[in-house]
């Protein structure tokens, strides 16, 4: 529960269509690919991580909570805590290396939200067929009263209403 005081921000609409937003993840995402097939580089990784966030803020709207989901995922399992003096700090290389494998689990994340984008555009650029009040379907149409009668073969029921003595 936010503190008094305190609002969560407002979630923003998305500043471009669906159909343009699949097309920005999906060229980020070869970017990403790029990226992660070597060691990233501490500056590479952060200019991702801007990247990644824009790119979802403009395709989902500002403040949208997978944002922030996307751009601090990592492959690490979690923390790791070391107790006592035996902690030894990554070489740069290592974590290069985990960077890397960052990027690839933000890849995975952001080919989910290509293909919510894609159905949602799909809806869309093809809505459902709405016939006008006092008109038929046409005859060959799903919706038409001749296919109700072949795809349901119930008859209704009048309910039988009764009394308890």
């Amino acid at each position: 529960m936010p503190r008094k005081g305190t609002s969560q921000p407002q979630q923003g609409a998305p500043t471009v269509s669906a159909s343009q937003g699949v097309r920005m993840i999906k060229q980020l995402i070869d970017r990403g690919r790029t990226l992660a097939q070597s060691p990233v580089a501490r500056d590479d990784f952060e200019q991702w991580r801007i990247e990644v966030e824009q790119t979802l803020s403009d395709a989902l709207g500002q403040n949208h909570p997978a944002i922030w989901s996307v751009v601090n995922a990592s492959a690490k399992p979690g923390p790791t805590i070391v107790l006592g003096d035996d902690y030894v700090r990554p070489t740069e290389a290592e974590q290069a290396e985990e960077r890397a494998a960052d990027v690839g689990m933000q890849i995975k994340l952001l080919t989910g939200h290509v293909t919510s984008l894609e159905a949602r555009a799909a809806a869309i650029e093809k809505p459902p067929s709405v016939v006008p009040a006092g008109e038929a379907p046409p005859a060959s149409s799903p919706d038409s009263p001749g296919a109700l009668s072949r795809r349901c073969s119930a008859t209704p029921q009048t309910p039988r209403w009764t009394r308890d003595p």
